[in-house]
């Protein structure tokens, strides 16, 4: 019962955890979008930074981490691809935009990912 929902929330933590370390990561390798909004930009990045402190401070990160090492090489993978990417088009508006959608569709499915997991 009660062992194994902590076990479960500490994964979700974990995977949102890592995905918000692989966002910050990318967004620090990469030149800024000067297409988008700076204000909003610097509104986001630093959300992502707090969410990654605060996250820090609520889980048991080593516990979630020997359980699902596939999934931390996944995202590493999957952020990897997003830089070359970027890289790729040389950092241009279309580039930019791939990669906000993909970063959107992504916090969007861990999000209600997580949500499922509160109601159960």
């Amino acid at each position: 019962g009660q062992i194994r929902k902590s076990s479960g929330r500490n994964r979700k933590f974990w995977s949102v955890y890592q995905t918000l370390e692989n966002i910050d990561a990318l967004f620090e390798s990469s030149s800024d979008p000067h297409q988008w909004d700076e204000e909003k930009w610097n509104d986001f990045r630093g959300l992502v930074y707090r969410q990654i402190v605060e996250s820090k401070c609520i889980m048991n990160k080593s516990e979630a981490a020997q359980d699902f090492p596939s999934r931390e090489a996944s995202l590493k993978v999957y952020f990897e691809a997003i830089s070359s990417t970027l890289k790729e088009k040389d950092f241009s508006y279309c580039a930019w935009e791939i990669v906000r959608n993909e970063i959107l569709h992504t916090l969007k499915f861990i999000l209600d990912d997580t949500m499922l997991f509160k109601s159960s």
